[in-house]
């Protein structure tokens, strides 16, 4: 009985570790649990692969905000073709992309909300604004550490799973026991 409470106790263990993981997973796109929402206004990051036009920020509707290929912001006139979203960055109330165009050239895009109407602002940052500097920034192109994340995640997972079913076994081991003898 020992056995199976001390494999419980590291499974539950394990299974908050995972968590963890899977929360530094979702603000690039690649948590297996939809349970976190670190964005403000609804905005999830949502990874997909390369031929699927690749990472990009979509509303709680599914729309994309800030995605590769052409994109029209209405606010600032312009019409940008992104080659690749480099980093954003996001406080509570907004969130600020950097981007590569296809002439290779940087463009920073605001996202806020328009106090108007209950819309998302998206506007493109002329360079002489100040980016703010009270931004937690997520580097979309720091691929190693994002795989050893990822791949970290996998083994807890997979870890889980066996100990869950040794644990399992375990008990039903323990209870055929406790049945056999009172017989």
């Amino acid at each position: 009985m020992k056995k199976i409470r001390l494999l419980s106790a590291i499974a539950i263990i394990l299974c908050f570790i995972y968590l963890i993981f899977d929360y530094q997973l979702s603000f690039y796109g690649k948590n297996d649990l939809n349970i976190f929402s670190p964005l403000p206004m609804n905005i999830s990051p949502k990874y997909q692969p390369e031929f699927n036009g690749g990472f990009v920020l979509e509303d709680e509707f599914g729309f994309y905000l800030i995605s590769k290929g052409q994109n029209r912001y209405k606010n600032s006139n312009m019409e940008l073709d992104v080659k690749d979203i480099v980093k954003y960055g996001y406080n509570d109330k907004i969130i600020i992309a950097q981007i590569i165009d296809k002439n290779n050239k940087l463009f920073f895009i605001k996202l806020s909300p328009n106090p108007k109407t209950d819309n998302i602002s998206a506007n493109i940052l002329s360079e002489d604004e100040k980016i703010s500097d009270n931004l937690d920034w997520i580097s979309l192109k720091d691929s190693t550490k994002l795989k050893t994340k990822e791949l970290l995640r996998n083994y807890l997972f997979f870890a889980i799973i066996i100990i869950g079913l040794f644990a399992f076994l375990k008990m039903l081991i323990f209870l055929y026991k406790s049945t056999k003898f009172k017989r």
